[in-house]
Parts: C-alpha cells; structure tokens; sequence
C-alpha cells in the first residue's frame, strides 16, 4: 500500500508506512500494511485520547495464529506526500487493541475479514488507576505530574500555564477525572477559566480556550468551484460538502449561556454568598473567536446575542467551600459584598460553564473534505463560503457573515481507504461569535 517517496499525485492520496501489531505475550509481531482495507480514527477536543478501527481482510490465520485477543500494540505511520515544498504531518502513532469484533469467514473458509478497535494507550491506563492523595502546587504543575506519573505518558503535553497555587485532595478519581477536577479550578494569566484536556497529532494538550482561539490558522477551506480539476491544492482546500448549524436560543438560556446565578456556601461559617453572570456585560472582558475588545466594543466581532434581556435567573448553579484568609486561618464569616474572601470574589463557574456551552450551542460546520495529515483537532481553520443568493443580486459571490473567517476544530473524522489509497475527512468546526461587516467595522456595539 506504500506510495513510495513520490509528491502527492492527486488529492487525498496518503502513503501507509507501518501498519504492525503486536502480541502482548510474546512480543512477535505481523505487518498488515497489505492486507488493511479501512482505517479510522477520531479525534475530538472533549476526549482525552485517539480511538479508531480497522478493517483487515487475509488469506492467513493472523487472529489465531498471533494470536489476537485484545490486548495487542499497534504501530502506526501515515503520511500525506509532500506537495509544491508543501510538507505534511507525519502520523507517527501507538495504540492499544481492545476489541476484534465483526469477524467472518469466506464461504470456502480461505478467507477472513475482521475489525480492529483501538485507543490510545493513556485511556488504557486510566481504566485500570485511582488516585487519592493530596496536591499543595500551581495547578498546571499538578496536572503535570498527574500526566507523567499516574497516566504513565511519556508523549509531549502543550499546556496553558495557571495562575493559581492550589491545595487539593483528589477523592478517588481515575487519572482523567483528575485533570478534568482541576480544570474546574484553572484560570490563565489572562483570567480565561476555559481549559480543556485533549490529544491531537501533536501529543497532548491541557489549553485553555483563549489560548487556542489566539492561534495561527493551520488550513483553509472553502466552496467547490468550476475550474478546481487538475489542481490539487485547491481540491485539497475545497469542501466536499457541509452543512451549517446556527445557535439554539432555548438550550442557551437553560444551560446558562446567557445568564447564570451562582450560590457560594461556606460550610463552616454557614454563610452563602450570591455571584451573578451576564453574556452581554462580560462579553467584552472575554476571549472569543476572531475577535479583540478595543476601547469598549470589538473591532472584529459581536456577540452572538445582542438582546440586553436579564437571563441571570435562568440557570442556579451551587458550590460549597470552606473559606480561609490568608495564613490559613479560617475566616471568621464577618464579611460584606465589598469585602469577601478572593476565592469566592475571583469564581467563574458561570463564565466556564457558559464558554464550554458555546462549543456546542454556537455556530458550527459540518463538512468533508480530501485529508491530509496536517489536519488536527484544537487548530483553527479558516473557512469561506459564499452567501446563497441569486445569481443577478448585488451581493452574489460576497462571503456568508456567519461562516467565513477562523473556526476552531473540535472533531475530525481521518478515514483511510485502500481502495484507491485514498484518504478523507469529516470535520466538526465552531465559532463564538458574529463576524462584523466590513461596513460597519466601527460601530460601536456597547
């Protein structure tokens, strides 16, 4: 199935390196690179790790003879040819086998054709982990230590520096569990509450979304047009299909993405104090896509809302703590909504829990396209598709306002099929925020 070292002849083509599996007894192994017909695998900014499948179709005996039971090795490199200097990623790749599964023979049993499940091996191991102890560290470097000590990773983690130096005790908690429990309590220098833990090509990443809202676009995309046959980085860049998603404005107002009220309960002084969130009122002290707050309103975008309605009722949420002044003593309860403890004053569980909605409850783009190796989850893309309007309108071939300039990935699809050595991808992409006509790039919107 190897493409040899030649550049990419036509869109979507990949070149399949290695392809081996591994017994976990014995340490023997067998290469699949001819016999593969299918693979995938599957990213995704809310899963911490890479799962996939594979479809194996031999005249040999590999599941008894290696044999395979689901708890093998696989060994994977992918690469998308280089193309005018243009050089690709390359998938270099170790999974654990879990699964074998839709097994069947040929009529005159020569032949067998099964699926492979696979994951990456640091969900393996948090399978089989608890950890209960306690942390005193910044919190950025807790979820270091977690990662290289109780998921037993030795791939590289890009992580989003914290502000805080935090005390905590993990209550029995698997590995992941852990690092999603601290990203309820990390905040960046910028004050964004917003991290998510993942794995993309690039390893492993504990980001906030500031932070990846802020990066340089890795691709761009736009509409399929006359003319594209024969060009192939333009077929590379062209959506081969797509569908587009606005907000939901009911699920945002019940899962408090324009509004929340949030309850503090100090269990010890038997005090509650009372936090208010509002979409509009902290829309310009936030990091959103495509955007930057200049001198009281966004040059780039607007929110996606612009109703001043009060939707702080519409969501309670409830926390509990035991507060604590400096020096470790305990707070004597005596304190005005001017003057309270910094850890209730500095809470953000609504603005996290409304920018985490936002991924899902925003704008969002569906779509395929020819693959390369280069596409990865946690970048941005930029993306451009024309308004759909009549051919004699004024405003036919100007850009969509809604689905143009940079989105964030937060799912792709990668399928490699031997049939043709031919690669695609589906794509889930997001954004936060309205784009500001050019026109009206200096209205102000607050």
């Amino acid at each position: 199935m190897s493409a040899g070292n030649r550049e990419l002849q036509y869109a979507g083509e990949y070149r399949l390196d290695k392809c081996k599996i591994y017994s976990g007894s014995s340490g023997e192994f067998v290469d699949l690179s001819s016999v593969v017909v299918e693979i995938e695998l599957n990213e995704d900014i809310e899963m911490p790790g890479i799962h996939g499948h594979m479809l194996v179709t031999t005249t040999k005996n590999i599941v008894n003879d290696l044999p395979i039971i689901g708890e093998e090795t696989l060994e994977l490199v992918i690469q998308t040819p280089s193309l005018q200097g243009h050089e690709f990623e390359i998938k270099d790749m170790s999974f654990d086998v879990y699964s074998i599964e839709g097994r069947v023979h040929s009529s005159n049993f020569s032949q067998s054709l099964f699926k492979l499940k696979f994951c990456s091996p640091e969900v393996s191991v948090n399978l089989r982990k608890k950890i209960s102890k306690s942390y005193k560290d910044d919190v950025y470097k807790i979820v270091e230590k977690v990662f290289s000590e109780e998921l037993e990773s030795t791939k590289p983690i890009n992580i989003t520096k914290t502000v805080k130096n935090k005390h905590v005790v993990i209550p029995n908690l698997s590995p992941i569990d852990t690092i999603k429990f601290l990203s309820t309590m990390s905040e960046d220098e910028d004050g964004d509450p917003s991290y998510y833990f993942f794995e993309n090509n690039d390893g492993y990443h504990y980001k906030s979304l500031g932070e990846l809202f802020e990066k340089i676009p890795r691709w761009s995309f736009g509409m399929v047009s006359d003319g594209l046959s024969g060009n192939i980085m333009s077929e590379l860049q062209a959506l081969t299909s797509h569908s587009m998603a606005h907000n939901d404005k009911i699920l945002d107002v019940k899962r408090g993405v324009l509004g929340s009220r949030l309850l503090v309960h100090d269990i010890y002084n038997k005090k509650y104090r009372i936090e208010d969130y509002s979409y509009q009122d902290d829309f310009p002290e936030e990091k959103h896509l495509n955007g930057a707050p200049t001198e009281g309103y966004f040059k780039y975008t607007n929110p996606i809302y612009m109703s001043r309605e009060d939707y702080v009722p519409s969501r309670t949420f409830f926390q509990t703590m035991s507060i604590k002044q400096n020096g470790n003593k305990q707070f004597n309860g005596l304190y005005s909504p001017k003057s309270i403890p910094n850890n209730i004053n500095a809470n953000k569980t609504s603005r996290r829990m409304s920018h985490k909605e936002q991924l899902d409850q925003a704008f969002s783009l569906e779509c395929g396209a020819a693959g390369n190796t280069s596409l990865t989850v946690g970048n941005l893309i930029e993306i451009t598709i024309p308004r759909a309007v009549d051919s004699t309108s004024p405003d036919y071939g100007k850009d969509d306002r809604f689905f143009t300039e940079d989105f964030l990935m937060t799912r792709i699809k990668h399928t490699y099929n031997s049939d043709g050595m031919n690669h695609t991808v589906t794509m889930h992409l997001m954004r936060d925020s309205q784009t500001r006509p050019e026109e009206f790039a200096h209205d102000e919107v607050f």
